[in-house]
């Protein structure tokens, strides 16, 4: 077996103090002691060697005894400064792994996941279809993010055409795309970012679960929520689909100009569902509050889009490619972009 040092280490040389050993998934490391012999074995795996092929080259340089050689390997395996090189084939086409290879190797950092675990993760990336229903604001930031990770089967879904004001705020669309479906633009603009992506889009004004039936075709692994109408409904209504379809889902935005909101994720047969946390009780279109209502106008601005959805984008990206665990099933993060507050409640 051959071995390499972790494409993430850095080391820093604290004067008359030791070293400093800085790598992925682990704490600051101190050495204090024999660091000399330290760089000297890290250098020696700065290329693939077995164990006796990097003990052999260090002590061509100077002697080293067996003992502290192997307490350093062991505590550098131990310490992920120290990764297995297995040059097995690729289960990645030579596109995927050239345009992936960045993401792979900070896979591939990770304590525990050696390259091959790496490239499995990226191609359960890659295998993925996620339905993202709106594509506006957050929607339009989110299907590019999940383009840019490798997500190679998107289900795009809005009724709306682009108009002046969203390009100001919605990143998909520029001034000469205005008075074009929204779902169209999209589709052009997500596949110049990755050309194995297949973008399934659909001009559907979403206002009830049989809006959406025509999930049930598709073998979904994950459904966004990036509408936000009807209002005070549209939840409970992709709700009852992703029960339908067992499919995990979330939504998430910006609100009162400057909070964000993201969560819960609700999986099917494992959580509660959306209106056993939030029993409809609360309605935006009876007829008391309706015509207040229509004076409406959701208001924002492009930075607190963009932050949303890479906050979103992160959580998605956990539980597409099971590298962590969500931090937003059963719970929902409020995020004070004033202060920088944080807060969050469980729903267990």
């Amino acid at each position: 077996m051959k071995y390499k040092i972790n494409n993430s280490l850095m080391a820093f040389d604290v004067i008359d103090e030791g070293i400093i050993l800085n790598v992925a998934d682990n704490n600051l490391i101190t050495i204090e002691k024999k660091e000399d012999i330290v760089i000297e074995i890290i250098q020696a795996f700065l290329e693939p060697k077995t164990y006796e092929e990097a003990y052999k080259d260090i002590c061509t340089k100077f002697y080293v005894d067996k003992d502290d050689f192997n307490e350093a390997f062991e505590f550098m395996l131990l310490n992920n400064i120290l990764k297995e090189y297995n040059l097995k084939k690729s289960i990645l086409s030579d596109y995927q792994k050239m345009k992936y290879e960045r993401q792979i190797t900070s896979f591939h950092s990770l304590n525990g996941i050696e390259m091959s675990e790496a490239e499995k993760i990226q191609e359960k990336i890659c295998n993925s279809t996620i339905c993202i229903i709106g594509a506006g604001g957050i929607g339009s930031y989110l299907s590019l993010a999940m383009t840019m990770i490798g997500v190679e089967h998107i289900i795009l879904i809005d009724f709306d055409k682009v108009e002046l004001s969203n390009t100001a705020r919605q990143i998909l669309y520029d001034e000469s795309d205005i008075g074009r479906y929204k779902t169209d633009v999209a589709k052009e603009k997500i596949k110049k970012y990755n050309k194995n992506v297949m973008v399934d889009t659909f001009n559907i004004h979403v206002k009830s679960a049989d809006d959406l039936a025509f999930l049930r075709k598709y073998n979904l692994d994950l459904l966004v929520l990036c509408a936000d109408t009807p209002r005070g409904e549209i939840q409970y209504i992709v709700d009852e689909v992703a029960h339908k379809n067992n499919v995990a889902w979330f939504y998430y935005g910006p609100y009162n100009h400057s909070q964000i909101f993201i969560g819960p994720m609700i999986i099917p047969q494992k959580t509660k569902n959306y209106k056993s946390i939030f029993p409809q009780y609360v309605s935006a279109s009876s007829d008391k509050v309706k015509t207040i209502n229509e004076n409406f106008i959701a208001s924002i601005c492009d930075p607190y889009n963009g932050f949303a959805s890479q906050f979103a984008a992160i959580e998605a990206f956990k539980y597409l490619s099971g590298i962590k665990k969500p931090l937003i099933i059963n719970r929902k993060y409020y995020i004070d972009t004033d202060n920088w507050l944080m807060e969050y409640e469980d729903y267990v």
